[in-house]
């Protein structure tokens, strides 16, 4: 682990020896409507030139959450997540393979989670489209927790292009952009549906105390 460890940082020095990290992102989400359920929290890096850009994950943190085995995908991984910290002060996403994907289970998850984001903003070679992070709030089994307003219905919270100018976020309600450089997503509630057999019964009930109220009515008139 310690061997890993050292060698994620000599690549992260070496990134950040050739570009500086551009550009800076805190979010802030209210999970208080699915407190107590399992939430996975995931960071998905596009990367169509292999090492052009880093993305680091700076104090993340959920107070009163349970920390289940991270889940990566693609390029290394490696800090404080993959150690199941709570908060957790740094982690990085290499960007050495063309999708890289670092999963946060949280098992069960508590009320709030917040984090930032430090990234490059390197353009891509000429003719080729510019890297990219998403991030996305699933279920248990992997479905986004709810819709967004992502165009390409893949119900991400937020994308970054990172084509070489600090550009904004791109940010898909129910999220919004507080302030520069500040988003707030608030997890939506949901509206439990009843059961049919109660929902049979309810209806039965209204109708008989209609029927009782109705002729007593017609009776005083």
């Amino acid at each position: 682990m310690l061997i890993r460890t050292l060698w994620g940082a000599l690549i992260a020095v070496t990134l950040m020896a050739s570009s500086v990290l551009a550009d800076t992102l805190n979010v802030s989400i209210d999970t208080s409507a699915v407190a107590g359920s399992p939430l996975k929290a995931v960071f998905d890096v596009t990367a169509n030139t292999p090492f052009l850009n880093e993305v680091d994950i700076l104090n993340f943190s959920a107070p009163g959450s349970t920390m289940g085995l991270t889940e990566t995908t693609g390029g290394l991984v490696d800090g404080d997540l993959i150690l199941l910290s709570n908060p957790a002060p740094f982690t990085f996403i290499d960007t050495g393979a063309f999708f890289n994907e670092l999963i946060v289970n949280l098992t069960p998850v508590s009320n709030t989670v917040t984090f930032g984001l430090s990234y490059t903003t390197n353009a891509p070679v000429p003719g080729t489209p510019p890297d990219q992070i998403a991030f996305f709030l699933l279920d248990s089994s992997y479905l986004p927790l709810f819709p967004t307003s992502d165009p390409l219905g893949a119900d991400a919270l937020f994308s970054i292009d990172l084509n070489g100018t600090s550009s904004s976020p791109n940010i898909y309600s129910p999220a919004i952009q507080s302030s520069p450089g500040n988003v707030q997503i608030t997890v939506p509630g949901t509206t439990p549906v009843p059961e049919p057999t109660t929902l049979l019964l309810t209806l039965s009930g209204v109708a008989i105390i209609a029927f009782k109220i109705y002729p007593t009515r017609r009776g005083q008139e």
